[in-house]
């Protein structure tokens, strides 16, 4: 049985469809992660290996994984290009 059925199928009486009440996964494969990012695979492996981008290998010798508090820990951290085009925060308004 394919349990990967059409997910807005399944709203439910609220409004709420069942997208909203899925859990994020726990760990995320690396084009996963690079859709979230909105980079490719070569930059990904670029950032984990300039050790910017913390990944694991849950499964010993197999592929790299993603926890998404990393991957929202990287981008938190980055700077932007122009500070001063940045929005300013609530205490500088």
């Amino acid at each position: 049985m394919d349990d990967r059925a059409p997910l807005a199928a399944h709203a439910d009486t609220v409004g709420q469809t069942s997208t909203e009440r899925l859990p994020e996964p726990a760990l995320l494969r690396p084009n996963a992660a690079c859709k979230r990012l909105g980079c490719s695979r070569s930059t990904l492996y670029r950032l984990v290996r300039e050790h910017r981008l913390a990944a694991v290998k849950p499964f010993g010798a197999g592929e790299l994984r993603f926890r998404l508090a990393d991957l929202r820990a990287f981008v938190d951290g980055l700077e932007p290009v122009n500070k001063s085009m940045a929005m300013p925060s609530n205490d500088d308004r």
